[in-house]
């Protein structure tokens, strides 16, 4: 079904919609290719870090099969901040691990622990399949607002041996589907306690299934109960059934309310949703108020099209005398997307100023402001990084504009040409830079202004090194600068902006130096790793240099050394090189641009990823022509500005899905 959001507004609509999405960021060794590094082990399972056979390449390992618990704490138990990550607190986010099962029957799963508090709690998804092939699992997590930062806990497959690879966060923003209307609703539970089976296990433990009209959320629930009062180790299940659900195409949303009345020492609840192993909820649910616990699987998950729904709460009770507890459970819903239905977007349209400069440097940041009165300035909207945006929207229709263009801090740096924005048609891939030795067949090494979604760093252009296999001999490549003068024996910072969007096998990537005494000779040179953890988002590397003492000249450069495996394939971006003293050579200096302002609009609305939209106007109300080409939706917002001419238009935004 298509749907059209439309909104009444004066003026006229000239541009295309523009939405961004951002690439997936590995948390630090997310892909376990730096083996246990970053990683904080805790518990008594025990913890391994292959090399290869990963998804691809080294992976980790918790074993759980003794009957014991273990985690990994990222980061080396140090928060990460969000903005490192690009995430923003009061967002919901996909957070993702690649697993498979090595032996045992039940897949790890992933706590997120907030800065400066809060907790997702343990989340465990059913396994994919029979759980033995590498899938992906993926976790929508909200951070609260206030949240500063995450630290990422992988959990351990229960009785379990398990692979953990790749696990990281996709920085656009979450946009849930739109859900059907319950296809399963079990509110306000009635006395006969209909979809409920009889408990299974618990000999001896008093299991009892009951009626509540007073513990509901609100009115009645259904109360759980177990007792141990021998001491010996034990379980009981309850299980709630409904049958002939159609799930349509999943995800599956399910959630219910639980309050913990009475939990013993010894006692732990778990719950299966279809007999797959969620994790335990106890540490989720408090004594003092309901809690609303939600899981979404896809379909494969434990649900086929059309399936039986099972949700289990097992009391597993320690050898303690005693053990056990209640459990009130409310409102239990089960949902589906609906095939083919989005949600009608939101159409918002504000009438303002449209405020426009003439580009000026890349590498200057600009800060547009406003004035009521020529005199007194303030900032319009955030600080512009570079010269990509020549014009902003002003709601407030402030009598002055004006833009001001910082150029950067200049300082020291002996490498010539160092973001490859200049370029010579040669077999070397940029001015000032050289290949020393021709690269095995699948290698190569490129300056461009884009690989895959990814762009520069600075500037327009970045160099692009790129191996793949199959087989020997190595596809390996090497690029190196030119001599450049240095003073022997001074300390130097090395410096660059590093990324790998592509990881596949083995390779172990390496910054070279070498250095050349007066008359041109070599005296010295070393090849370092270090960086070949960084994952596709732009890092800065860093590394100290000291030259030799009677060195003039050195080069810088970067080998690709990757394996001679079949279906090898790394790509490595390196951009905005510096060696540098830290000397201040010239401060950055601000100018005043003039910016004209003219009457607008804007329309804005949610893009939600997989849909299509296209933006409409009409003069009657009757025909409607486009305005831009069709715009994927990609989880943000889009926001459409052009000047009102003529004075009557009407706008709206359809949804083309096919």
């Amino acid at each position: 079904m298509k749907s059209v959001i439309q909104n009444l507004a004066f003026g006229a609509l000239l541009g295309a919609a523009e939405s961004v999405t951002a690439a997936p960021v590995l948390f630090p060794n997310g892909d376990f290719e730096s083996g246990d590094a970053f990683w904080q082990e805790v518990g008594p399972a025990t913890f391994d870090y292959p090399a290869s056979g990963g998804n691809s390449g080294g992976f980790g390992v918790i074993d759980a099969t003794a009957a014991v618990w273990g985690i990994w704490v990222g980061n080396a138990d140090a928060a990460i901040p969000l903005d490192e990550l690009g995430l923003t607190a009061g967002q919901t986010y996909v957070f993702f691990q690649d697993m498979k099962i090595l032996s045992g029957g039940n897949v790890g799963g992933l706590k997120l622990d907030f800065v400066p508090s809060g907790s997702s709690g343990d989340i465990n998804l059913p396994r994919i399949g029979d759980g033995t092939a590498w899938a992906r699992y993926s976790y929508p997590i909200a951070i609260p607002a206030g949240a500063t930062g995450i630290k990422v806990v992988p959990l351990w497959g229960r009785d379990s041996r398990v692979a953990y690879d790749n696990l990281g966060v996709e920085t656009t923003p979450f946009v849930p589907p739109v859900l059907s209307p319950d296809l399963v609703h079990e509110d306000g539970f009635s006395a006969d306690a209909a979809h409920w089976r009889a408990p299974a296990g618990g000999a001896g433990l008093s299991p009892s299934v009951q009626w509540s009209a007073s513990e509901g959320n609100p009115a009645g629930s259904t109360v759980l109960a177990a007792a141990n009062p021998a001491g010996a180790p034990a379980a009981v299940t309850f299980t709630y059934i409904a049958e002939d659900i159609d799930f349509g195409e999943g995800p599956v949303e399910i959630s219910f309310d639980g309050k913990l009345l009475d939990l013993r020492p010894g006692t732990a609840i778990h719950v299966r949703y279809n007999g797959n192993f969620v994790g335990a909820i106890m540490n989720e649910m408090n004594a003092d108020a309901y809690t609303t616990v939600r899981r979404s699987f896809a379909l494969g998950q434990g649900f086929a099209a059309t399936s039986t729904f099972t949700l289990s709460f097992e009391f597993a009770l320690g050898a303690v005398v005693n053990s056990g507890g209640s459990l009130a459970i409310d409102n239990i819903r089960v949902k589906s997307k609906l095939a083919g239905e989005t949600a009608p977007p939101d159409l918002a349209i504000r009438s303002g100023t449209l405020v426009r400069w003439a580009a000026g440097a890349s590498s200057s940041s600009y800060q547009p402001q406003e004035s009521a009165d020529n005199s007194v300035w303030v900032n319009l909207g955030a600080v512009l990084p570079n010269n990509a945006v020549t014009s902003v929207f002003d709601s407030s229709r402030a009598g002055f504009y004006r833009v001001q263009e910082t150029s950067p801090d200049v300082f020291d740096n002996a490498v010539p040409n160092p973001g490859f924005e200049t370029s010579e048609v040669s077999a070397d891939p940029a001015d000032d830079w050289q290949v020393p030795v021709q690269p095995n067949p699948g290698a190569s090494m490129t300056v461009g202004e884009s690989y895959a979604a990814i762009g520069p760093h600075g500037g327009f252009k970045m160099l692009i090194l790129e191996s793949t296999g199959p087989g020997a001999p190595a596809p390996n490549v090497e690029v190196r600068s030119h001599p450049f003068p240095v003073t022997g024996g001074e300390e130097y910072t090395l410096s660059f902006w590093v990324a790998h969007p592509v990881k596949i096998g083995g390779a172990n990537p390496q910054y070279s130096v070498f250095y050349f005494n007066e008359s041109g000779g070599l005296i010295g040179n070393s090849f370092a790793p270090g960086f070949g953890a960084i994952g596709s988002a732009w890092t800065r590397f860093s590394a100290p240099v000291t030259p030799p003492a009677d060195a003039v000249a050195m080069t810088v450069g970067w080998i690709q050394a990757a394996s001679a495996e079949a279906n090898v394939h790394w790509v490595t971006l390196i951009d905005d090189v510096s060696l540098s003293q830290g000397l201040l050579i010239e401060a950055g200096a601000t100018t005043t641009l003039a910016a004209t302002a003219a009457a607008a609009v804007e329309l804005s609305w949610p893009g939600v990823v997989g849909r299509t939209y296209q933006a409409e106007a009409s003069g009657s109300l009757v025909d409607w022509s486009d305005f831009g080409g069709p715009a994927a939706g990609r989880g943000s917002a889009f926001s459409l500005t052009d000047p009102v001419t003529p004075a009557n238009r009407f706008y709206r935004v359809r949804d083309i899905t096919p």
